[in-house]
């Protein structure tokens, strides 16, 4: 197999390399425990992936609920391009995710690291926008 297909329904969202889908779909794994919610990926079946989109869209939403409200650079980090990539296919197939708009909310406590000169900012919803954009320049329909 030379690539993957990210589908919702029969719309097609995303045909990403083999190796590219595969590494997503493990990432998407890995920080499901943070969102707190189902990730709406399903398993890996022939060269597709198929997206519950009400369950990825909650998902996705999670992460970037997560990720504003978190003052920790490094969980920001490893969250950011599950986000940015998860906002993109979202979008793509015709949703969006509300935690982009409006107040990010109250400081994440699970979420904190405290420098020298106190507790670091929370996640920049605008920079987020920009890694989806960016992302979403690269990801091949």
């Amino acid at each position: 197999m030379v690539s993957q297909y990210f589908q919702a329904g029969a719309v097609e969202l995303w045909n990403p390399a083999t190796a590219v889908a595969r590494l997503f779909a493990r990432q998407v794994e890995a920080v499901a425990p943070i969102a707190g919610v189902p990730t709406g990926l399903g398993p890996e079946i022939g060269d597709e992936y198929d997206i519950d989109l009400p369950e990825f869209t909650a998902f996705v939403g999670a992460l970037v609920g997560r990720y504003r409200t978190a003052t920790h650079p490094v969980l920001r980090a490893l969250v950011e391009p599950v986000a940015a990539v998860g906002i993109v296919l979202v979008e793509r197939a015709g949703g969006s995710v509300p935690e982009l708009t409006g107040p990010a909310g109250a400081m994440d406590e699970r979420n904190v690291v405290v420098f020298a000169d106190g507790v670091g900012p929370m996640g920049d919803v605008e920079l987020l926008r920009r890694a989806a954009d960016e992302m979403g320049r690269a990801m091949p329909w």
